[in-house]
């Protein structure tokens, strides 16, 4: 091993030093963690506010109930990610909000 050391410390001395490399690489994954962090917690703050709307709006009375028939039928019985569920009842309670209770 200690031959493999000196060889390559003749040839590429710069291999040596691969260690000083290491910290810029811990610290470039600790920016993707927190930028990744940071979009999981907007995903969980926008599904807060998707429940606060829907619980708010089931006092809407017959409108409400035609909402969520309709929001039935556009998903159907596929089983489908609970995210991609709550992206599509956003979309609809938007389009709702838009046409209004009226």
């Amino acid at each position: 091993m200690l031959d493999v050391a000196e060889v390559l410390a003749s040839m590429s001395p710069a291999l040596l030093d691969f260690h000083k490399d290491l910290a810029s690489v811990e610290a470039a994954s600790k920016i993707q963690l927190k930028s990744l962090a940071e979009e999981m917690q907007a995903i969980i703050n926008g599904q807060e506010k998707v429940k606060k709307e829907l619980e708010a709006s089931q006092t809407d009375g017959p409108v409400f109930e035609s909402f969520c028939k309709h929001v039935i039928s556009s998903t159907g019985d596929a089983k489908v990610n609970p995210l991609l569920l709550l992206h599509t009842l956003a979309s609809s309670l938007g389009c709702y909000h838009l046409v209004g209770p009226n």
